[in-house]
């Protein structure tokens, strides 16, 4: 109707358009949420406790920093995103972590009998996790090119960037992609994962971090400018929230409520500034390099969730677990 395309970038506006479309969207969040939310008597453990000590508060201090970077320092913000600068070493460094993370995981499980579908042991979903981290981190790095200071091959002519990666062919399309699956695995599947499930997938649940992993990763739901028009992306961050009221409903002590609340409204606050700031940006692809930061910092969330599950000795756990 407005001649924008799915996965256009443009700054947001609030017309009569936008206001409706945002609403009907935030429906279709809240139908998604309960769908996907599990009976009662399906609910798992929320499992604050086996959460990775002190990352709650490195998820408040992303939303903070960044809201604050796009009020106060939005050049700085823009020019240390750039290859080589602080805050694009520190996404690639994230990833690095997150690989040598993942990796002593799969050590850890390499002795396991555990058998998942196909007949696979944990080390190998483990180590699939891990190529996938590597191939995001050769992308994120241009696989060593500004390092190195190679010159872009004619290979990759038509890349937006001029870069030797190939995301940026299609940059609004893989963002979306890789931004919504994480959103995706490290928030709402969390969540949504029952305490019984069918046979073929039981084996599984090894892999999936408690329900309260998804308010430790719920910064990845944010963090939205020229992408807010995004259908998609709008859902997600509703669904974000049902989430967070759900958890926080759920919660047994004070201290589950008051982590819930403070991510949940620094997730809101935070938007709400980059929505209102983000036109001070000198590009408005900023926040998405900050997305690109947060991603890998849950990664190796998880990745220390997973290692310490493994250690502890859950895997043995449900191996002598009865078929559910």
């Amino acid at each position: 109707m407005l001649g924008h395309g799915f996965l256009d970038k443009y700054p947001p506006v609030w017309t009569i358009y936008e206001t409706i479309k945002a609403a009907g969207l935030m429906l279709a969040s809240w139908l998604v949420f309960a769908a996907l939310r599990p009976v009662d008597e399906q609910l798992r453990d929320a499992g604050w406790r086996d959460l990775p000590a002190g990352w709650l508060p490195v998820s408040v201090f992303v939303l903070v920093a960044s809201a604050l970077a796009v009020i106060f320092w939005p050049d700085f913000l823009t020019e240390h995103m750039e290859e080589k600068h602080v805050l694009g070493v520190l996404s690639e460094l994230s990833l690095l972590v997150a690989l040598m993370v993942l990796a002593r995981s799969a050590w850890c499980a390499r002795g396991s009998n555990h058998r998942l579908m196909f007949g696979l042991r944990p080390a190998w979903p483990i180590g699939a996790m891990m190529l996938v981290v590597f191939l995001i981190l050769m992308e994120e790095m241009s696989w060593g090119q500004h390092w190195l200071g190679l010159t872009t091959p004619a290979l990759f002519e038509g890349n937006r960037q001029n870069e030797i990666n190939f995301h940026n062919f299609y940059t609004n399309a893989f963002e979306s992609a890789y931004y919504s699956t994480a959103v995706l695995l490290l928030v709402v599947l969390p969540f949504a994962w029952p305490h019984r499930v069918p046979k073929i997938a039981a084996s599984l649940s090894i892999f999936i971090p408690p329900p309260s992993f998804a308010i430790l990763a719920l910064p990845l739901c944010g963090f939205f400018f020229e992408t807010w028009n995004f259908v998609t992306n709008q859902i997600l961050f509703y669904l974000g929230f049902f989430i967070a009221a759900h958890l926080f409903r759920r919660a047994n002590n004070r201290s589950e409520k008051r982590a819930t609340f403070i991510i949940a409204a620094l997730l809101l606050a935070s938007q709400i500034i980059f929505l209102d700031h983000g036109h001070t940006l000198p590009h408005g692809w900023a926040l998405t390099e900050v997305r690109e930061i947060a991603i890998p910092l849950a990664i190796v969330a998880y990745g220390v969730w997973l290692f310490s599950r493994l250690r502890s000795g859950s895997v043995g756990e449900l191996e002598n677990a009865p078929a559910q």
